[in-house]
């Protein structure tokens, strides 16, 4: 939403934006209480979430946090409390275009340097479980603003 607003400002230069180029921002202020209601949250259960994250990974795989005979699960924790800070921001923003722009890149370009299969298994799985695992602490409606950011987290990194 702030790129777009961003971008509107510079296309309406010396003129008034249109009905039509206004859109997104009446869209996102009808929308403001429910994002606002599911980031708080997503910052109230962040603890739960990542701790719920991590049994489902280990039901799937007792060995997933466990690589050159080190454990994981602290790296796991960081980076879910990372994630989940950027998931709460995207849905208060809903600006899936930064959210691209900053962590993912970064976070792809990590991912790719590390161990590949074990990384790679243990972030495909976290992305497959995470939007479940997040709805056991949202209403229904609360949903649809975090799915688009965990689609795109799968998209970028799970690839």
């Amino acid at each position: 939403m702030l790129n777009q607003l961003s971008q509107l400002t510079v296309d309406c230069d010396g003129r008034y934006a249109t009905d039509e180029e206004l859109s997104f921002l009446q869209d996102y202020i009808a929308s403001a209480k429910m994002r606002t209601k599911a980031y708080k949250k997503l910052r109230e259960f962040r603890s739960d979430i990542a701790f719920e994250l991590e049994k489902r990974l280990l039901e799937i795989d007792p060995e997933i946090f466990v690589g050159e005979g080190k454990d994981f699960k602290s790296v796991f924790h960081r980076d879910q409390g990372i994630s989940l800070k950027y998931t709460a921001a995207t849905v208060l923003s809903g600006d899936l275009e930064r959210l691209k722009q900053s962590l993912l890149s970064w976070y792809r370009t990590i991912i790719s340097k590390t161990k590949p299969s074990k990384c790679r298994k243990l972030t495909d799985l976290s992305y497959q479980e995470k939007f479940t695992v997040i709805c056991k602490y949202l209403e229904v409606n609360e949903q649809q603003y975090v799915k688009p950011t965990i689609d795109l987290y799968r998209a970028i990194i799970a690839n």
